[in-house]
């Protein structure tokens, strides 16, 4: 990277010839990637943090824990298709999210490793978890079972396609068991996905019935918790 100025430094080195103040040259190095469970509790979760430690760094701070890694450059070369896959094997793992450690001086390649996993169509999108209530938002949600008439050529791809192109519908899945496809719509009130349902989905020639269960509170969801711990004020004597 000729010209680099991708943290506060600004160093303007040309890595592909020599190192910049981070002490990295044009190749992406990384000294470790696990899920790590020292984090705070809301980033580590039950299942681990997906940490990438990224060698080199431009802080120089004295006291840094990580100081083999971030000052004496500690770690391995890699190409951006390894990162990829290192990204998708913590995701496999189960980790609560991709927690990048020192990434700044190798934001281009991260970058287009995220790109690449997109392209190859593993990565959907990103989504931000909001708590409704606590914003003060009216939110409503709904989950809705359907049975439906299956084509007997494309089965329920139609009639899922169909009903996906829905705004207010959020997910589609098949289902296996006492009804065919489940369905999750978000509106502002109970009356507005009511009339979804009644005017939208019924109408449709393949829907058989539905059955609408309104959320009425989040406990978890995506691995988070929705709900703040209570702390246990009781006094302890110890005699």
């Amino acid at each position: 990277m000729p010209d680099c100025r991708l943290c506060p430094r600004r160093c303007g080195a040309d890595r592909a010839v020599s190192a910049g103040v981070c002490h990295m040259g044009s190749a992406v190095r990384v000294a470790r990637a696990a899920p790590h469970y020292g984090e705070e509790p809301c980033i580590s979760g039950t299942r681990g943090s997906g940490t990438v430690f990224f060698s080199g760094c431009t802080l120089k701070c004295c006291f840094c824990q990580n100081y083999p890694i971030s000052a004496e450059g500690l770690g391995r070369e890699i190409t951006v298709e390894r990162l990829a896959e290192i990204f998708l094997d913590l995701q496999a793992q189960g980790a609560h999210n991709i927690n990048l450690v020192t990434p700044g001086q190798w934001r281009p390649w991260i970058i287009a490793a995220l790109d690449l996993a997109r392209a190859q169509g593993i990565i959907k999108g990103y989504k931000t978890l909001v708590d409704w209530e606590k914003a003060g938002v009216n939110r409503v949600e709904a989950v809705i079972e359907l049975n439906v008439s299956p084509k007997k050529s494309r089965g329920f791809d139609e009639i899922a396609a169909t009903i996906a192109a829905f705004d207010e519908v959020e997910s589609v899945l098949l289902m296996s068991g006492g009804y065919d496809l489940q369905l999750v719509i978000k509106g502002q009130t109970f009356q507005e996905i009511a009339l979804f349902v009644a005017k939208r989905l019924s109408p449709l020639d393949d829907v058989l019935s539905t059955a609408t269960h309104f959320v009425l509170r989040t406990y978890k969801k995506e691995g988070r918790l929705y709900q703040d711990e209570e702390i246990d004020e009781r006094e302890c004597t110890v005699l």
